[in-house]
């Protein structure tokens, strides 16, 4: 009976490592298709929102130097204050 078994094993795993062949050459074979040139409405369309990003980063660099600026000034104002009786 085990020889049963082991012949049944034997032959379920070659199954497996066969499908397992099969669709790693599958992707082999779809790795090495070229792909098709991108979409130069989408390139645009990204190049845009990558532009409209950098701007809004940059505004909110800026908002952040001029809030951290007023901060400074008021609190040296406020040291200013204490110091004068």
């Amino acid at each position: 009976m085990g020889t049963l078994w082991r012949a049944l094993l034997e032959g379920f795993g070659w199954h497996v490592g066969k499908e397992a062949a099969k669709d790693a050459l599958a992707a082999v074979e779809s790795a090495l298709e070229p792909e098709p040139p991108p979409d130069p409405k989408q390139l645009a369309a990204a190049r845009k929102a990558a532009d409209r990003a950098a701007e809004r980063a940059a505004k909110d660099r800026e908002a952040q130097k001029k809030r951290t600026a007023r901060e400074i000034e008021a609190e040296l104002a406020r040291l200013k204050k204490k110091l004068k009786p």
